[in-house]
């Protein structure tokens, strides 16, 4: 059983289907667009439904914030927290990744990382390990523990 808990969760790949891109005009960074993956909201309902608060973590650029939550907002994702990243501070999303889940898994009891990228969670895994962190592999409209 866990006490207190989070769902670190990524946008694209794993909320968001990737196909069309759209161009965010701060950054001049091609976005995914709007498609609902299934398999992502679902993470997040079970999280929310085991008292977990639900944190977006994405490598998105931090310019892109309103956007961003635009996108978030049109497939119906409640969340507690987003962070994206600070391309000043970290030049690679893996880094930036590793930092805040290293964070989370300071501050709270359990952490439930949601992410599409095998590298990411291989990194997480690697500084974590002994943490109470469960990682879970989205691929397609379909995920499992990794």
């Amino acid at each position: 059983m866990c006490g207190r808990g989070v769902c670190a969760i990524d946008i694209d790949g794993v909320l968001v289907k990737p196909g069309d891109r759209y161009l965010c005009a701060s950054t001049h960074d091609y976005l995914y667009g709007v498609e609902a993956r299934n398999a992502g909201l679902e993470a997040v309902s079970r999280c929310r439904d085991r008292g977990f608060r639900v944190y977006i973590v994405s490598g998105r650029s931090l310019r892109c914030l309103e956007s961003t939550l635009g996108v978030l907002e049109s497939v119906g994702v409640v969340f507690d927290r987003i962070y994206l990243r600070d391309a000043s501070r970290f030049r690679s999303v893996v880094e930036f990744k590793v930092s805040v889940v290293s964070d989370l898994a300071s501050r709270f009891d359990c952490v439930e990382v949601h992410d599409d990228d095998p590298d990411v969670l291989r990194a997480i895994k690697r500084v974590l390990h002994g943490y109470r962190v469960r990682l879970f592999i989205h691929v397609d409209d379909r995920y499992s523990e990794f």
